[in-house]
């Protein structure tokens, strides 16, 4: 008698979560395609397929929404950690997926962060743990090159998301082609190609 109940729920329970996780996906939608400030509940809600009241419901506000967004896109970054990468093209792999999936939003939070404040905590996090993609990149080519600062700070600028911004907006690479562009700089500076005479 209890069955055809729990089943219900568990339903229920589905439901909410695709419907949750359709205004996550929504909300990030629109933080890559418009400023901030042009983010609204109605526009969140007609991309996630549901009512306003939905998102409310679910969300709590607008600005809950696109906390809890921005907490999921930091959570799949750190999911991807670093200290499991195997090798070097493993790591610069990690990266450019993650670039291929979230690079433009990425993009849209570094260019909107000087006027909003959550913008910028996200970004200074970012920073950090991509400068601890850097160092490892390093480390799993050369051990010994670790603390070559220098060094380190080259790879983090062949990776950063500026970097591929440029390769995909001004020199139409496709997400393939830039990861590739990626990969011959930092093969270039691990191998020492790069040293001017």
């Amino acid at each position: 008698m209890n069955a055809p109940r729990a089943y219900t729920l568990g339903l229920r329970a589905a439901g909410a979560e695709e419907t949750r996780n359709a205004i996550v996906d929504a909300t990030l939608t629109m933080l890559t395609q418009r400023a901030i400030a042009d983010v609204t509940l109605e526009s969140i809600a007609a991309l996630a397929g549901c009512s306003v009241r939905t998102v409310i419901r679910r969300m709590g506000s607008r600005d809950r929404a696109i906390d809890v967004a921005l907490a999921t896109v930091l959570a799949e970054a750190e999911g991807d950690s670093p200290s499991t990468w195997s090798s070097v093209d493993h790591g610069l792999a990690s990266i450019v997926d993650h670039y291929s999936r979230r690079g433009a939003l990425v993009w849209s939070i570094l260019s909107q962060e000087a006027a909003e404040p959550r913008f910028a905590g996200i970004a200074q996090i970012g920073r950090a743990m991509h400068q601890e993609e850097a160092r490892r990149i390093v480390q799993l080519h050369d051990e010994r090159l670790v603390n070559d600062e220098e060094l380190v700070e080259l790879v983090s600028v062949a990776t950063d998301v500026a970097t591929w911004h440029v390769l995909i907006t001004t020199h139409s690479k496709t997400p393939e082609g830039a990861g590739y562009a990626m990969r011959r700089i930092v093969w270039a500076l691990l191998n020492d190609e790069g040293s001017p005479p």
